[in-house]
């Protein structure tokens, strides 16, 4: 089950996870990282060196009105918008072209993030949040016969492989 629950980039337990638009599921700081990996939103520049003749001048003077910018008389700048960013769904690798906007309205995966936290209180240690011990820990043992989760300092404490508790399975 714990697969099903782990995030395909981090591989931990999916946090605040959003659904992709072909239903499966990332961590939110995980696709802004992967979103911020395939490369910035905005604009690009690129300077090109022409030589200057007057077959490349007549063609500026055509085609300079929206993306380029004379620098100098045989240098011109390109600009390149690119709003969209291919995004491949780490689960499927299927790509879906996403504004930076649109992956920020990107639906919050409300089941998946409940069923996980069930899934955590569940996998906690039963006994750590008793007594002195004020925090939940992760069980990393389960006594067959008392029913009972344990983590390692709990099963040190209160489930010593001695006297009638050495023939529980653990």
């Amino acid at each position: 089950m714990e697969e099903d629950l782990t995030c395909p980039v981090c591989l931990e337990l999916y946090a605040d996870p959003l659904m992709m638009p072909c239903s499966h599921s990332v961590c939110k700081a995980c696709l802004h990282d992967v979103m911020k990996s395939r490369g910035k939103q905005g604009k690009d520049d690129f300077f090109l060196q022409m030589k200057t003749n007057d077959f490349h001048y007549r063609m500026l003077d055509l085609i300079k009105a929206k993306c380029f910018d004379i620098i100098s008389s045989n240098t011109i700048r390109l600009s390149f918008s690119h709003n969209f960013s291919d995004l491949e769904c780490p689960a499927c690798r299927q790509s879906h072209k996403l504004t930076a906007e649109q992956v920020n309205k990107l639906p919050k995966n409300l089941a998946l993030e409940n069923i996980v936290f069930r899934y955590q209180e569940i996998r906690s240690c039963s006994m750590s949040n008793t007594g002195n011990m004020k925090t939940k820990r992760h069980a990393d043992w389960f006594c067959q016969q008392c029913q009972v989760l344990y983590c390692q300092q709990c099963l040190d404490v209160y489930h010593p492989k001695r006297g009638p508790l050495v023939k529980h399975k653990v």
